[in-house]
C-alpha cells in the first residue's frame, strides 16, 4: 500500500514537471515571438523614415535630405533652397569667379581668412577630386547672432557654394538636418556647361532669334512667364562685361531697327521684327558689374 501510495506521488510529481516545462517552452515561444514582432515593426518604421536624395545631372551634384523643404524654382545664381520651419536654410549657389579672382580656386585658399568673424572650423580638402572649403563662423545679421556654415568646392570653372545659415537660437535643434545635407552633398564627374541655363529663367517664348542676349552672368527679374500673353516683358539681367561691349553688341542687333533711337546714356530703342524694344545698360560705382534691362513687347498681343 505504501509503494503504491509512492508511485502516485511520483506520478503526481511528474505531471506538475511537466506542465511547468511545457509552460516554460511556450513563454520562451512567446518571448521569441514578441521580439520578432518588435524587430520588423522597427525596420518598417525606420523605412518609413527614409531620407530623400536629389540628384541634378544638368548642375552636376547630389545630396541628401530629410525634414527640410526643398525649392529648386529659384532667380539669379541661387539653385536650390531648403528651409526648416524655424526660417533657418540652406541655399546652393553656383557662381563664376570675380574679376579679382585669376581662378575659381582662389576663394577657396582666401575666404574666411582674417574676417574677424568667430571662426569655428576653416578646413580645406578634397570633396572627391575637386577642391573644397568647409567653414563655420557666427556672425551677427541685423543684430541678430547666426551660425553659418559654408561647403564651397569648385568644378568645371565654377564655384559651387552650399552655405546653411541658423539662428543661434536654434543650432541644437536644427542642426542635424543641415549636417545630414552638408555631409551628403557631392558633385558628379559628368561635366556641366551652365553657360546657357539662365535661358530657362526667361519665358519660352522669349525671341532669343530678334533680341540675343549678351554676356548674361545671372538673371535679375523677369516680370512674367509669357510674353506673347502680355503686354510687356521685362528682363533684368547682370553682366561683367565692360559697358561699351555690351552697347556694341545690342547696337549691332538693332541696326536695322525702325524708329532706332542711341544716346549717350547707353540706351536703345526701336521696333524690330514685330517687337517693341527698349535696353537700358547701367553701370555701378563701386561694384564691378552691369545691370542690363530690357522692355519687350509684341506690337499685337496675342488673344
Amino acid at each position: 500500500m505504501k509503494r503504491i501510495h509512492l508511485q502516485v506521488l511520483f506520478i503526481l510529481g511528474l505531471t506538475v514537471f511537466l506542465n511547468s516545462c511545457s509552460k516554460l517552452v511556450e513563454l520562451i515561444k512567446s518571448e521569441g515571438e514578441k521580439k520578432s514582432v518588435d524587430k520588423t515593426e522597427s525596420k518598417l518604421e525606420g523605412s518609413q523614415q527614409g531620407q530623400k536624395e536629389y540628384i541634378s545631372t544638368k548642375f552636376g551634384f547630389a545630396f541628401k535630405y530629410d525634414k527640410l523643404i526643398l525649392n529648386d524654382k529659384l532667380q539669379g545664381n541661387d539653385v536650390v533652397e531648403l528651409k526648416h520651419i524655424s526660417g533657418d536654410k540652406a541655399v546652393l549657389s553656383i557662381t563664376k569667379p570675380d574679376a579679382w579672382q585669376k581662378n575659381p580656386e582662389d576663394y577657396i585658399k582666401m575666404a574666411y581668412k582674417d574676417s574677424g568673424d568667430k571662426i569655428y572650423l576653416r578646413k580645406e580638402f578634397k570633396l572627391g577630386k575637386f577642391p573644397a572649403l568647409l567653414a563655420e563662423l557666427t556672425r551677427s545679421v541685423m543684430k541678430i547672432k547666426m551660425r553659418i556654415i559654408e561647403l564651397a568646392a569648385v568644378k568645371d570653372g565654377y564655384i559651387y557654394s552650399f552655405v546653411v545659415t541658423m539662428d543661434e537660437k536654434n543650432v541644437d535643434d536644427v542642426r542635424k538636418e543641415f549636417d545630414l545635407v552638408i555631409n551628403s552633398f557631392r558633385l558628379l564627374d559628368t561635366k556641366v556647361n551652365i553657360e546657357d541655363v539662365w535661358k530657362e529663367k526667361l519665358p519660352s517664348d522669349f525671341p532669343h532669334d530678334v533680341l540675343p542676349l549678351y554676356a548674361v552672368d545671372e538673371i535679375y527679374w523677369v516680370s512674367g512667364d509669357s510674353l506673347k500673353n502680355s503686354r510687356e516683358l521685362t528682363v533684368v539681367y547682370d553682366s561683367k562685361e565692360k559697358q561699351e561691349k555690351i552697347f556694341n553688341h545690342f547696337s549691332s542687333v538693332m541696326s536695322g531697327a525702325e524708329g532706332l533711337v542711341k544716346n549717350g546714356t547707353y540706351s536703345i530703342s526701336g521696333t524690330k521684327s514685330g517687337y517693341s524694344i527698349n535696353i537700358n545698360i547701367e553701370s555701378f560705382q563701386y561694384i564691378d558689374k552691369r545691370r542690363v534691362r530690357i522692355e519687350i513687347s509684341p506690337l499685337k498681343v496675342a488673344r
